[in-house]
């Protein structure tokens, strides 16, 4: 039974990724980096301009890190809550979390949502 919410919760796992806006935060703090990495060295930026440049940049990148984890802990709390009341439920052994945790669950986990996250893209998102 533990399997059985292990592959449900990696369903709704997915949803979560899919609906918030994980790679534009990703592509934003990348971005961020890359103009950091130009304007650090240049020599043709006087030392007082890339002070405040680096600044702003310094929150930019700070403020997207913050709404990443914000997305990720969200995600830990909603999964860990779903399989905690599913164990008590159902009082299921072993527990969802242990399964989760293990291996032949994280390869459980993976084979669906390879699949999961294709269909999505190639059926559902046209």
């Amino acid at each position: 039974m533990a399997f059985i919410f292990t592959a449900l919760l990696t369903l709704l796992a997915m949803e979560y990724f899919l609906r918030l806006p994980f790679l534009p935060r990703i592509r934003a703090v990348i971005r961020i980096s890359n103009r950091v990495a130009h304007v650090l060295p240049s020599a043709v930026i006087s030392d007082h301009w890339k002070e405040k440049v680096l600044l702003r940049y310094a929150g930019a990148l700070m403020y997207n890190s913050m709404i990443l984890l914000l997305m990720l802990v969200g995600c830990l709390l909603m999964i860990g809550g779903f399989a905690w009341l599913a164990d008590r439920i159902a009082g299921v052994e072993p527990t969802t979390i242990s399964v989760i945790s293990s291996l032949p669950g994280m390869i459980l986990m993976v084979a669906i949502s390879i699949p999961y996250i294709c269909f999505r893209k190639w059926y559902v998102d046209q």
